[in-house]
């Protein structure tokens, strides 16, 4: 009997020590899981500024650049040739000696195919009675009669004369 209070005696106070043991290393773990959450808030505001840092170069870095391509952008529509002007005149001179080689002559062809467009008329006739004449007249009578006005007239077109006259699938007609 003595043997088994010695041992009831025993289990008590070795469950005394295990819960107290259980107790201090809760409390540990508490204080590290403590101590880890601070240290990560610490980590995380320190990450926060520099990204807020980064973000706000990088910010300044865009609008800069987009200045920048604002400003190019300026420069070019001031000093580009729209193609109605490059093609009816002469190429613009260089503005400075570094700004490399520029077309001063453009494609003979493309001058040409300029100027035949240039003098093209597109002859259309809402009149529904005179639409019926100009149809039923050949083209060769079209043609004399616009070769006649024009060697009447006075001004650019004085003593010019037309190639081609062409009906056109609307009714229309084309000279050149």
């Amino acid at each position: 009997m003595l043997a088994e209070v010695d041992l009831e005696v025993k289990a008590k106070v070795t469950a005394k020590l295990i819960g107290n043991q259980r107790e201090a290393a809760q409390a540990g773990a508490a204080k590290v899981t403590e101590e880890a959450r601070a240290r990560i808030g610490e980590v995380a505001a320190a990450l926060k500024d520099q990204v807020g840092g980064v973000m706000k170069e990088l910010e300044e870095g865009i609008k800069e650049a987009t200045r920048g391509m604002s400003d190019l952008t300026d420069k070019l529509t001031a000093s580009a040739t729209r193609y109605r002007n490059a093609v009816a005149g002469p190429a613009p001179q260089q503005q400075a000696q570094g700004d490399g080689p520029y077309l001063r002559q453009f494609n003979p062809r493309l001058k040409a195919r300029q100027g035949l467009r240039s003098r093209q008329v597109l002859i259309d006739i809402d009149d529904a009675e005179e639409l019926a004449v100009f149809r039923r007249e050949s083209i060769m009578w079209i043609k004399d009669k616009v070769d006649k006005a024009l060697a009447e007239s006075k001004g650019a077109l004085e003593g010019h004369k037309f190639k081609l006259v062409m009906h056109l699938r609307n009714g229309g007609s084309f000279s050149s």
